[in-house]
């Protein structure tokens, strides 16, 4: 489990490095009220994202650090 927020578990971030672009994906279970197409959910899993890669570069060895 990487972080939590008002009912919702992050549980993996993938970062997949194209050659012009940045994509991140996120997989989350919810107990959240909120429907997965509003704007509120939306609110939580960028927050729960955000969070996540923090932690991820927190973690990481070295200049990576440095990078944030």
């Amino acid at each position: 489990m990487i972080g939590r927020s008002g009912g919702m578990t992050l549980q993996r971030l993938v970062l997949d490095f194209r050659s012009d672009d940045l994509v991140v994906r996120c997989l989350y279970c919810s107990e959240a009220s909120t429907d997965a197409g509003t704007k509120a959910r939306r609110r939580e899993v960028r927050e729960l994202t955000r969070t996540g890669l923090l932690e991820a570069l927190e973690a990481a060895p070295g200049e990576a650090k440095g990078a944030a």
